[in-house]
Formats: structure tokens, sequence, C-alpha cells
């Protein structure tokens, strides 16, 4: 359910590691890491969890949480975007 843009290393080459497992662990990496912001509220973590990697509908999470859907829409994507910079920071210190 994630949306992270493909990002490989830019030496990869046909003996290298698989783009597709490369991509996978970078993404893995990067939600662990904005999972793990203890500055995150457990509610907004939470939300994030079900609907960003889960793959709940906003409207059901909303419904959940007792919240507006415009407001677990701005979860994810505040936290897509933390995710995105990671995976950006990753891929450019790739040697």
């Amino acid at each position: 359910a994630l949306s992270i843009p493909a990002a490989t290393p830019a030496t990869a080459d046909a003996s290298g590691p698989d783009p597709g497992e490369w991509r996978d662990a970078v993404c893995d990496i990067a939600l662990r890491q904005v999972l793990a912001d203890p500055a995150l509220q457990e509610r907004t973590r939470e939300v994030f969890r079900r609907c960003a990697v889960a793959g709940e509908s906003p409207a059901a999470v909303a419904e959940a949480f007792g919240m507006e859907r415009n407001a677990v829409d701005q979860i994810k994507n505040r936290l897509l975007g933390r995710m995105r910079k990671i995976v950006a920071a990753l891929a450019s210190a790739e040697p």
C-alpha cells in the first residue's frame, strides 16, 4: 500500500543486487525510521500504519479513530513525505 517513488542505486548493474529487493529494503528502513520517531504520537503512528501500510481505506481509519477523513489524509501524506526524504537520502548515499 505504500507508494514511495522507485529509487535504485546509481551503480546497479546486472551483477548487482536486484533493484526490487533494494527498493523494498530501503522502503523498510525508511518506514522503521519514520515510525521510530519519539516525537510521533502513538495515534498518528497507528493511523499511518493502518492507512499506508495495511491498506485500509482512509474513510475506515478516520471512522475507527473518530477523526475527519482529511486528517487521516494529512497524516498519511506527511509521513509518506518523510519516507520519501529518507529514501532519497539513502539513494544518494549509495556508493
